[in-house]
Parts: C-alpha cells; structure tokens; sequence
C-alpha cells in the first residue's frame, strides 16, 4: 500500500496535543502531551492486532493527530498512517541526544522516551528556551567507532542524514525564521539548516587531510 507523503505539518496540531510512541517488540509505551508540555496520558500496549487497536483508539480519544516514532516502518507504524495519523520519525539516536535537554542520562527509559519523542514533537513548533552546548571531545570518548565497520558507519550515518532531511522538508514555511538560543547564540531554524550541511563538509575536509597526510 503507498500511502501520500506530508510535505509540512500545521502550525498547531488538531487536538492541540502531541503523542509519542517508543516502539518495542513486545509492548509500546505511548505518551501524550499538550502544547505546554503536560502529560495527559501515558500508557502501554502490546505488540499486537489487539493492542495496535486499543493503542490507536486511544490516542483518538485523546484527540491526536501527529504521533512521533523512532523508526519509519513496520505493523505498528502502518496500522498508524491507515488509521490516518501523521507519523513522524525521530530516530533512536536523536531521541538518545534529547533525553540530556530534560536533564536525564543516556540510560534507555520506555516511559521516558515517549515523552520525549511526544515534547520534541510539540517543541518543533515554536519554542524559545535556550539550548545549551555539550563537551563534544567527551562524547566520543566512549563512542568506540574503530571497534565497528566502516560500512556500518556510513549506513547510520545515511539513515541518521536522512532523518534530519525529512524533519527539515517537512516544517511549515514560517518556521525557517523562527528564532532561539543555541549556545548563547541567536539562531533561526534557516541558519541551523546550513550549519547542518557546512558541519558535514567541515568534517569530510578534515578526513580528506589527515588520509592525504
């Protein structure tokens, strides 16, 4: 079944609430939020017909409309777009780096993530608290790439790419100038769209140099 791509999301979603789902092979935890952030549900259900419909149902009841999810297939995400809920994906890697905006550790928390998938959803509307930075020198202390491929690399690489452009492609018009602070810095959704793509060519120049070295 082809179902039609969403080029941009409405400015307030109907129902004024945001869902998030953290995708399990068992059950899913679902969270529900409104437009400051509260929780107005939360519960879990299994992975399977029966509980796909109560999952579904439920969300309906609380009037959502836009469900974010780490992963852009599967039973559970078409059992979502038939039932006509817009499905946006935030990958695990993402949702991993958001957890540090709530003040949480890296440590996976079903409950958790699907309140941040479910905020970062409401968040990408228009929000203006300050972000701060991060030691980037630190994270990758622990990151151990060397121990894995190189092919395995450049495919999370892509998938993570990919992610953000559709994230990107399916703003609303206005949002490419909405203001924020980033590391003490005003920024627009615009400007961090090229810093995104100079970041990647910063990076491939310093790779290029150190191989002609």
């Amino acid at each position: 079944m082809e179902y039609a791509l969403i080029q941009v999301l409405p400015d307030i979603p109907a129902g004024q609430v945001c869902a998030g789902i953290d995708w399990a092979t068992v059950d899913h935890v679902a969270c529900v939020v409104d437009m400051a952030g509260r929780v107005k549900d939360r519960f879990a259900a299994a992975h399977d017909k029966a509980g796909i419909e109560v999952l579904i149902a439920r969300l309906r009841r609380a009037g959502v409309s836009e469900v974010a999810i780490e992963r852009g297939d599967g039973v559970l995400v078409g059992a979502l777009l038939d039932a006509g809920l817009t499905v946006v994906v935030i990958t695990s890697r993402q949702v991993k780096n958001l957890r540090s905006r709530y003040g949480a550790a890296g440590a996976k928390d079903d409950r958790f993530d699907s309140f941040v998938l479910a905020d970062t959803l409401r968040l990408a509307r228009l929000d203006a608290t300050p972000l701060p930075g991060f030691d980037e020198n630190q994270y990758m202390q622990t990151a151990d790439f060397n121990s894995r491929p190189l092919a395995e690399l450049l495919e999370e690489f892509t998938f993570v790419r990919r992610g953000h452009l559709l994230l990107l492609r399916h703003l609303p018009p206005a949002a490419w100038q909405w203001r924020g602070t980033v590391i003490d810095h005003p920024a627009t959704c615009r400007s961090l769209a090229y810093v995104m793509a100079g970041h990647v060519e910063h990076h491939l120049a310093i790779v290029k140099k150190r191989l002609a070295g």
